[in-house]
């Protein structure tokens, strides 16, 4: 098992997912507040129905009430009028005792709340939090993996303020030109001109672009290595993962930029 040596300040841990729980209340607050008000739609579940708002504004509620319990506690004005609530809590351990609470403890009124842990809990917290149809519930992985979904690029190095450049680099890649989309990185050898035009339809391979689609639809799945000498079609495959695995997903594919190589980033 590969473990990933981790620097006692670092703000990413060895899954590259940020380490809220270790950031202090002023920079644990700035970060959900920047989030929410980067223009980004949240989707919730409503009465089995898929709903998806825009949040207008978010601001502290009752002037920052939560930090006591090592959190803050947001109230969202959202699309349609609506009013969503988030319960930020910065603990690094989280319990079906303390999700029962936070429960009670919502008195606001709101047409959704939401409760944002930074830790993984068990999954008899999930289990707890299903039994609420007004409530969503976000672990470490799900608040990361939202962060990446709906900010944008161009927004996302603002919200990350806390994280050095080279982490930046590892956590957003979008947001620096570590990666670039898989359409510029492969435009080049989309001309006509090139020897191997990747302007032609794709022809069998049946095998692997099914490995494709079970490695992109696997949230577990890290790597998948690709093999073979000059002329195989390696890149041909890889933009057929791109151009008609990813995209219909709604996943967006990159390229390590050229520069970056040469640079060691």
């Amino acid at each position: 098992m590969l473990v990933i040596p981790q620097n006692s300040a670092s703000r990413l841990d060895q899954h590259l997912r940020l380490r809220l729980a270790d950031l202090n209340a002023t920079e644990f607050e700035r970060f959900f507040l920047r989030f929410l008000n980067s223009g980004v739609s949240l989707v919730i579940e409503r009465n089995g129905q898929r709903v998806e708002r825009r949040i207008i504004e978010a601001n502290t509620y009752a002037a920052g009430t939560g930090r006591a319990q090592k959190g803050i506690d947001l109230i969202a004005k959202v699309e349609g009028g609506e009013t969503w609530v988030f319960q930020c809590k910065g603990h690094k351990k989280w319990t079906v005792a303390q999700s029962k609470e936070a429960v009670k403890d919502a008195t606001h009124p709101a047409q959704h709340y939401f409760l944002l842990v930074a830790c993984d809990p068990h999954k008899d917290v999930q289990d707890e939090m299903a039994k609420h149809p007004s409530w969503s519930f976000w672990n470490l992985d799900r608040i990361c993996a939202e962060f990446r979904l709906r900010v944008p690029a161009r927004l996302q190095p603002p919200v990350l303020s806390f994280l050095a450049p080279e982490e930046l680099k590892r956590f957003a890649p979008y947001a620096t030109d570590a990666l670039v989309p898989a359409q510029a990185y492969f435009a080049a050898i989309q001309r006509a001109s090139h020897s191997f035009n990747h302007d032609y339809k794709f022809v069998g391979r049946r095998k692997e672009k099914a490995q494709l689609k079970a490695f992109v639809a696997d949230p577990n799945a890290k790597v998948l290595k690709i093999s073979g000498k000059g002329g195989d079609g390696k890149s041909r495959l890889l933009w057929e993962l791109a151009n008609s695995v990813c995209a219909p997903r709604g996943h967006e594919a990159g390229a390590r930029h050229p520069a970056a190589r040469q640079r060691g980033a």
